[in-house]
């Protein structure tokens, strides 16, 4: 199962283990897993409840949580770049299709490579945000104005 939530890319994985740590170790049905996203200690933005939401679908999706019963837990998954990338490429629609889309030579902008991927992908609007978060795991550089495969 791909996940299609795509919350902006933080400037450091450090945020992604913040906002993993706000969540309880065991699933809690009483624990308010969203409130807990917004009152995290991270370095990234969370306005309201919807984009708790998605955070927490993204953290599941990345490994660094896990579902039970309608609430989230934290697992003990490492905050890894190589191992976030993988999973990102694995279980995050749009993913797979954007990084393929990358020349490793030539820089594309981000709308050319909206452009190189499926209607399904750049529905979602969301192609810039993969590519944000393909740089962050390593797997895309920015270079001359555009994108690159790393």
């Amino acid at each position: 199962m791909r996940w299609t939530a795509v919350p902006p890319a933080p400037d450091a994985l450090s945020a992604l283990a913040a906002l993993r740590a706000a969540l309880p170790r065991e699933p809690d049905a009483g624990a308010d897993c969203c409130a807990l996203v917004l009152g995290a200690d991270a370095d990234v933005t969370v306005p309201d409840r919807q984009t708790a939401a998605e955070w927490l679908v993204f953290l599941r999706a990345l490994g660094l949580a896990r579902e039970s019963g309608g609430t989230y837990a934290r697992t003990d998954a490492p905050v890894e770049r190589d191992a976030l990338g993988e999973a990102f490429l694995e279980n995050v629609h749009g993913a797979r299709e954007v990084v393929t889309a990358l020349d490793a030579d030539a820089p594309l902008p981000a709308a050319d490579v909206a452009s190189r991927v499926p209607a399904r992908v750049r529905e979602k609007g969301s192609v810039g945000r993969l590519l944000d978060w393909a740089v962050l795991f390593g797997l895309a550089a920015e270079r001359d104005g555009g994108y690159v495969r790393a």
